[in-house]
């Protein structure tokens, strides 16, 4: 699913979130964030993971 404020969450290309491939790691791991969604991109995508579960 796209990212509508991509731009806003700090992304640097128009980007999109893929629920097929969810992957898990530990925070350490983690070197840097790459962006924050909006709250409504981010309600947009709960609402599809609810739907899918």
């Amino acid at each position: 699913m796209d990212i509508s404020d991509w731009n806003k969450a700090g992304l640097l290309l128009p980007s999109i979130v893929r629920l097929n491939k969810l992957a898990s790691l530990e925070k350490k791991l983690v070197e840097k964030n790459l962006g924050i969604l909006s709250s409504s991109d981010w309600l947009n995508v709960l609402e599809m993971w609810n739907l899918l579960r």
